[in-house]
């Protein structure tokens, strides 16, 4: 039995159809990431704080929202507040296929975004972020 012409079309957008879908990227918009960049021990008199450092990544449509934040957990709780601090700061970014480039972030990471995680690296080496939470709580 021959193949109709009908058939062959149907096959052959299958097979487009189904490459096209594997082709799609998933997008980081509405997806947070999170680490902890560093931690350091502060000796005192009245006994002394571990010190956090953590960097966020909350992406938008067009702009990732980076939060750097200390964290202190001191033995002294009132010692606390002289390390505890964030700060927030806007950037525009751009996400082709897996990579993902934030414009003017001073930091020199390569960002690629693949199976809901954000790989950062440079020079150093690097880290896979797992999706932390969704963002516009």
């Amino acid at each position: 039995m021959k193949p109709t012409r009908l058939t062959i079309v149907f096959l052959v957008l299958s097979v487009v159809l189904s490459l096209s879908t594997l082709a799609q990227t998933e997008t980081i918009a509405g997806k947070a990431f999170r680490y902890k960049a560093g931690e350091t021990c502060k000796s005192m008199s009245s006994g002394g704080c571990m010190v956090y450092t953590y960097q966020q990544f909350e992406f938008g449509t067009d702009s990732v929202v980076v939060k750097n934040e200390v964290k202190a957990m001191c033995s002294d709780s009132t010692l606390e507040s002289r390390y505890n601090a964030s700060n927030l700061q806007v950037y525009r970014y751009k996400q082709t296929g897996r990579e993902v480039k934030v414009v003017e972030f001073p930091t020199n990471f390569a960002m690629k975004f693949e199976e809901n995680s954000l790989t950062l690296s440079n020079q150093e080496g690097s880290v896979r972020l797992p999706v932390w939470e969704a963002t516009g709580k």
